[in-house]
């Protein structure tokens, strides 16, 4: 069922993207709700505005989840399931982006390719930034988006439901907005499993061995980058046909998760058949 509705929740949002602006200004929103807390110290603030804005939501959704299922209300359930999947993940996000970078860097635009990867990774300067650089910095973040927007709320989904991909999205949110360091703790417990889960896939269905070869070398927040990068079989030189690579590494890496959600789905259909 879990794989029905994650590919339900995709359709969706290929059909009707959500507005990454709009998400963001809701979230931010919220955040601001919790100003008084959001400390940049060590205190105790910044622990309290992180329970309130994320875990308090995510334990109210896993409470609701549990009375839908002790409600044998599995319909409403299902539309849950839809909607928090709709609202928390999705490449339509962020892939325009990456289209749009890619088609200018191939007919030479290098301004334009600048400007909507500024607008993509603002607040960052990259009026001097080469094509290279534009290629890598493009990649990289593709790699990071992937994983934030589409895998780790997957992995939390199959694991907590609906509580899961919320828990993921809000605390992804508060970390990227560096709201404080017990944000930053907190998202990098929660990511610790699911970004390792990424680059052993990404592994799988691209270099494998280049992948773990970069892999070791690489420190815990550069994991994704160096098992992306030796996916893509990447040496010294970056170009453009480097990132319709990149794009098919990622579809592979999705395709390779929605087959495990379906042997996952059929190992546990016939564990409960008589």
């Amino acid at each position: 069922m879990t794989l029905l509705l994650v590919i339900f929740a995709l359709l969706l949002e290929q059909a009707r993207p959500l507005d990454r602006g709009r998400v963001n200004l809701v979230l931010r929103s919220w955040a601001n709700l919790l100003r008084n807390y959001r400390a940049e110290g060590e205190g105790m603030g910044g622990a309290i505005a992180w329970s309130l804005g994320v875990a308090l939501p995510a334990t109210f959704l896993l409470i609701f989840q549990g009375i839908l299922v002790a409600g044998e209300a599995w319909l409403l359930g299902l539309l849950l399931g839809v909607v928090t999947l709709y609202l928390t993940m999705g490449f339509r996000q962020f892939s325009h982006f990456f289209t749009d970078i890619h088609q200018a860097l191939g007919a030479n635009d290098l301004s334009s390719a600048r400007r909507i990867l500024s607008d993509w990774v603002a607040p960052h300067d990259l009026s001097e930034s080469t094509a290279e650089e534009l290629v890598t910095i493009s990649i990289e973040t593709a790699f990071q988006s992937s994983h934030r927007h589409v895998f780790a709320p997957l992995f939390w989904f199959s694991l907590l439901g609906p509580a899961g991909a919320l828990l993921y999205r809000l605390a992804a949110f508060f970390e990227a907005e560096g709201a404080n360091p017990f944000a930053r703790r907190a998202f990098v417990v929660i990511d610790w499993l699911p970004v390792r889960l990424t680059a052993i896939a990404f592994a799988v269905v691209g270099d494998f061995e280049e992948a773990v070869g970069c892999w070791r070398g690489a420190a815990d927040d550069h994991i994704l980058r160096a098992a992306g990068m030796g996916a893509l079989g990447a040496k010294e030189e970056m170009d453009v046909n480097l990132m319709q690579r990149t794009v098919g590494l990622v579809w592979r890496t999705l395709v390779l998760a929605l087959l495990l959600l379906a042997i996952i789905g059929v190992s546990g259909w016939l564990g409960v058949s008589p």
